[in-house]
């Protein structure tokens, strides 16, 4: 279960009037912690001198980089919410399958070019103190982590950021301004699921609540704190449904269409997932109603076909008549002490 709130609240940074104690209680009711459901939850690579190690497209062409020893790497700037803004940069990888160094004899021959753009950059790699009092070779990484955690199913998040900002990714590196979370179930229906709860006003409430903001109002999303998140676990049924619903809400911020629309409706979604009692009292559950909509959605059909599905879509769901648009009109009217705290301090 996720850490019990007398234990939080001898952390020093933690200072909460009794009504954000009993909302962060509430919230961790029923639930896990991130921690117990992830595999491993991680910083990305530390380069030691990313001006050598990190390139751009146009400078890995330059230099006719191979590209089984070249990765795609994100920066924290990269990482939006719903979605990812790649800006091109890539990672020279001198790493096996195991994240072993490739030894340089074979380094040299396997890939002469990389070797060569190296061997060019020898005087700065050798600048590094740290690295000739330690045991790695002259051309590696510092921490080069483990690459087939990188080629995993995961969800990435910036180190640095005002709120939460998480996405789906495979494939994707990271530099030491990311951070990746590896769900111990990989499914795409219980991913699809996790990036909901991590993006929602409920655990934006709860994560700034247990740590410190920073110069600007910004947050630090590291393991420490990303590990204490609680995640209530929903059934078979709406994580089915998640699975529809947050590929087009990736849609909604790919695209920009209706992003507020469906941000506030996957959020409310989220809301239910973990507080199903009273929103029930209140006439405000949403996913049901939802089902009929998300089944007639098909994911393998071309971008703008899901586009045509996604605009019927808003126009159906935000029409004066629609249910689900009055149920998400008065989710904070009518929920002053509960939803209406937890948006608030979300700020979503």
């Amino acid at each position: 279960m996720a850490a019990s709130r007398t234990d939080l609240k001898k952390s020093q940074w933690e200072f909460q009037t009794s009504t954000t104690g009993d909302l962060l209680s509430l919230i961790e009711q029923h639930s896990v912690s991130l921690k117990q459901i992830t595999r491993e939850i991680f910083q990305g690579i530390a380069s030691g001198k990313d001006d050598v190690f990190y390139l751009s497209k146009e400078r890995m062409n330059q230099h006719k980089l191979e590209l089984e020893v070249v990765k795609p790497l994100l920066k924290g700037k990269d990482i939006k919410r719903y979605f990812l803004h790649w800006s091109e940069t890539f990672v020279l990888y001198p790493y096996d399958d195991h994240s072993r160094v490739i030894p340089e004899t074979k380094f040299s021959k396997q890939f002469p070019n990389a070797y060569e753009y190296l061997c060019a950059n020898r005087d700065l790699l050798s600048g590094r103190g740290y690295f000739e009092s330690s045991s790695k070779a002259w051309y590696e990484l510092w921490n080069q982590r483990k690459k087939a955690n990188f080629e995993a199913t995961k969800i990435v998040t910036p180190e640095i950021s005002d709120r939460n900002h998480f996405a789906r990714t495979t494939g994707y590196f990271g530099n030491t301004k990311t951070y990746n979370i590896i769900p111990s179930n990989s499914s795409e229906a219980f991913c699809c699921y996790l990036v909901a709860v991590l993006n929602s006003s409920v655990i934006q409430y709860y994560y700034q609540s247990i740590t410190t903001p920073q110069a600007g109002g910004f947050f630090a999303y590291k393991t420490k704190f990303l590990e204490r998140i609680p995640i209530r676990l929903a059934d078979s049924i709406n994580i089915e449904r998640f699975a529809i619903l947050v590929p087009l809400v990736e849609l909604a911020y790919r695209s920009q269409q209706h992003v507020q629309f469906f941000d506030d409706l996957i959020d409310a979604c989220v809301m239910e997932c973990y507080f199903p009692e009273h929103m029930v009292e209140r006439d405000l559950l949403l996913l049901d109603d939802l089902a009929p909509y998300l089944s007639m959605y098909n994911s393998k059909v071309s971008e703008s076909k899901q586009m045509e599905f996604l605009d019927n879509l808003y126009s159906k769901l935000n029409a004066p008549q629609s249910p689900v648009r009055n149920r998400l009109l008065r989710l904070t009217a009518d929920s002053p002490d509960l939803l209406a705290v937890i948006k608030a301090g979300g700020k979503m």
